[in-house]
């Protein structure tokens, strides 16, 4: 069963950010712009400077649509910024956290002030929590997020686990979107740009050599091949195996399927309950320090 999605203000909670109940004038440091008290517009709403918030270094969308951009700024203009930004003060700057389409829309108008909520979040939490807007939004491409979840992973020393309950994805999905960085850089641009769908990618991943990958991927784009038309190639590509498998008992192959859920890779079981083999199949380098990563995850668990 999926997870039900987790809400931009829960994580927020739990991460005891306090979205202010008054105007945020006295939680600014003298060296920060002042906001004017006059301004606030509703509890916690206040107006500021469009000039005095600069965008997110973290944020994991790199590529923003002009003409959405264009149809919002239109919106924007007849009907005003409905739903305020969301900011935090940082070293004297305001920094935004949600809502870069409206900031560049709002600019696109030439607005001098729009509303914010500012928000006291540390420095760190910056990139989870534009990965989290733009995850409920579905607004990030697939590459976007992987490369994203990769760097909160790296940067926080968390496992796949912890980052998953936070996000409110299942650790095999997420596990899945980074798969897709083991993947060649033309292919990953294909993926970035919508000419192939992260399903692509999965299914692209089954094949061992480069040059196979992108051959087929740039078929694919052509062709317009569905996911299930570029499976079916890639099986017809793949290598022959030498033997067929005897059929495993219920109960291995209750195990294999896990195993093949929680590496999020072809794992294949031969033998019976007291002696034989296990393989686990990988495509790259990355997807070995992966795999790898995961075996010392289930290792910690153990001990």
């Amino acid at each position: 069963m999926a997870k039900k999605a987790v809400s931009l203000g829960s994580i927020l909670s739990k991460m005891k950010v306090d979205v202010p109940l008054t105007t945020p004038q006295s939680t600014v440091t003298p060296t920060a712009p002042a906001v004017e008290e006059k301004k606030v517009l509703d509890k916690g709403v206040v107006m500021l400077n469009l000039g005095e918030i600069k965008t997110n270094p973290r944020q994991p969308r790199k590529v923003f649509d002009e003409n959405s951009i264009s149809e919002l700024a239109k919106s924007i203009s007849h009907c005003g910024v409905i739903q305020p930004l969301v900011v935090c003060l940082q070293k004297g700057e305001y920094i935004l956290v949600a809502g870069e389409r409206r900031l560049r829309a709002c600019t696109l108008l030439g607005l001098e002030k729009v509303p914010v909520i500012l928000i006291d979040v540390e420095e760190k939490k910056l990139g989870e929590l534009a990965l989290i807007e733009n995850i409920q939004r579905e607004n990030l491409n697939p590459i976007d997020e992987a490369e994203a979840i990769k760097e909160i992973m790296e940067s926080e020393d968390i496992s796949q686990e912890e980052l998953a309950q936070r996000l409110g994805k299942s650790r095999p999905a997420l596990t899945n979107t980074l798969r897709l960085l083991a993947l060649p850089q033309k292919v990953r641009e294909m993926i970035s740009s919508g000419q192939l769908s992260s399903g692509h990618g999965r299914a692209l991943l089954s094949l061992q050599k480069v040059d196979k990958i992108l051959a087929l991927a740039k078929e694919c784009v052509e062709k317009g091949w569905s996911v299930r038309e570029l499976e079916k190639r890639c099986g017809e590509l793949a290598p022959t195996p030498k033997k067929t498998k005897k059929a495993l008992s219920p109960e291995l192959s209750d195990f294999e399927e896990d195993m093949q859920r929680v590496f999020a890779t072809d794992v294949s079981l031969s033998g019976n309950l007291k002696k034989g083999k296990i393989v686990i199949k990988y495509s790259s380098d990355g997807e070995l320090r992966r795999i790898y990563d995961i075996i010392q995850e289930l290792k910690s668990g153990v001990e």
